[in-house]
């Protein structure tokens, strides 16, 4: 009779003669009591772990990988580590075991581990030229950049740009996957100039890859575009706007801009720009002519920025009678190119009134107000005894317009509805006997 008296304890781990690893257990015989070592069933004594380090890992591509793997046979560690370096960009799935029964393969029974490793490309970003408009948003293309992943898309990416003018925000990518990837933004450059633009690029990722490059903003001074504001006509002291003018920038404002005019007679002298942020802009300015006539009055603009715009535009420069008051004509003659009489002893018989005839005394010259105004009533003395001016007129005098006129005492007076520029013709003369006459070229008001 024999038998197992009992299983005492697990036994050392044994290596065969094929150099496998197995597990042993002491063991007790019935009878004799001899102690023997047995091979154990796996897993009956010693429980094995493997795990790799790191689990998961990204580096770029053509550089040096190391895994440790970590063996443990009931807690106690062994360890190994190999090196390894990734050619082309994507995703690797690290597989070992402990090759315990030593036949050269991972058997179902042996501990494995995995780990997972990721190979980036490095990214290139490379600059552009762009062009934009001061005071304008401009979107543009501000960088390109190439992965050499084929299966990388835009999505894996973040995009700073600094626009150069101490403002920067996030860029955009887009483009196919693989690339290449465009970088846009938008921006509002508030002058123009030329700008240094820096873009970043960075893997979100993995953001060990990145990459920079600078590109170029050439922004253009915004457009001028003006137009004449300058009056029709005018007395000989003028003063008052020339011209008005916009600017594409919105952000343009009084300070940018200098303006010269030129007023028509070999003179000219700096114009004065007022306006909000933005525009529009009126140019005024003040000069006094010598003569009357029609005079061409210019207006140059320039932006410091170096745009600029032009406007002319005429005006009739008149005056009224030399040394104060101003003659006058009834209102049913007062069309433009018409023939009037503005002095004469025929003046009621000539002049016709909405109101009714004129005394006959009035002969054409009212001496108040010294300068007359649209809607403020004339007077004066009847024939001459209010003297008209010695002559001679201006070649374009301002001349009243009538349309009631009535004699209290020694006194006639009259309203003004209307002033006309009337140009004059020779042969007038103090004396009511030589007529003032012209035509009607203007109206003032």
């Amino acid at each position: 009779m024999s038998g197992r008296d009992e299983d005492l304890e697990c036994g050392p781990l044994f290596t065969k003669a094929d150099g496998s690893v197995v597990e042993t257990i002491l063991s007790r015989e019935f009878f004799s009591g001899r102690i023997d070592v047995l091979e154990a069933p796996p897993g009956t004594c010693v429980v094995f772990q493997l795990g790799l380090t790191p689990p998961t890992a990204t580096n770029f591509t053509g550089t040096s990988h190391t895994v440790t793997a970590t063996l443990t046979a009931n807690g106690s560690p062994l360890q190994a580590s190999f090196s390894y370096t990734g050619t082309n960009p994507g995703d690797d799935t690290i597989t070992a075991c402990a090759d315990i029964n030593n036949n050269g393969s991972c058997d179902p029974e042996e501990p494995t581990a995995t780990a997972q490793k990721t190979w980036e490309a490095q990214i290139t970003v490379t600059g552009t030229t762009f062009n934009a408009v001061e005071g304008n948003s401009v979107t543009a293309v501000v960088a390109t950049v190439t992965d050499p992943d084929p299966a990388s898309t835009g999505a894996e990416y973040s995009a700073t740009i600094d626009w150069g003018d101490t403002t920067s925000s996030a860029g955009t990518l887009s483009g196919p996957v693989g690339g290449p990837f465009d970088v846009s933004g938008t921006h509002t450059y508030a002058e123009e100039g030329t700008y240094t633009v820096t873009v970043t690029v960075t893997d979100t990722d993995f953001p060990a890859n990145h990459g920079t490059a600078t590109s170029t903003a050439d922004v253009a001074d915004a457009a001028l575009t003006a137009s004449c504001a300058t009056p029709a006509v005018s007395l000989q002291a003028f003063s008052g706007n020339v011209a008005t003018f916009t600017d594409a920038n919105p952000l343009g404002e009084t300070g940018d801009f200098t303006a010269t005019i030129d007023w028509g007679d070999i003179s000219s002298s700096a114009g004065v720009v007022t306006g909000p942020v933005g525009g529009p802009f009126t140019v005024s300015g003040s000069h006094t002519y010598a003569s009357t006539g029609t005079f061409t009055i210019k207006v140059h603009i320039v932006d410091v920025g170096g745009s600029t715009a032009d406007t002319s535009c005429d005006v009739l420069i008149f005056a009224f009678a030399p040394g104060g008051g101003a003659f006058v004509i009834g209102d049913k003659n007062s069309g433009n190119g018409t023939s009037v009489t503005f002095w004469g002893s025929q003046w009621s018989k000539l002049n016709s009134l909405s109101a009714g005839s004129a005394p006959a005394s009035f002969k054409g010259f009212a001496k108040n107000p010294s300068v007359p105004s649209c809607g403020t009533d004339w007077s004066t003395d009847p024939g001459n005894s209010a003297p008209p001016p010695a002559g001679p007129l201006p070649a374009f005098m301002g001349v009243i317009v009538t349309s009631s006129s009535s004699k209290s005492g020694a006194q006639i007076s009259g309203n003004t509805p209307h002033i006309v520029v009337v140009q004059t013709n020779a042969g007038y003369d103090a004396n009511p006997g030589h007529a003032g006459t012209g035509t009607v070229v203007a109206q003032v008001c």
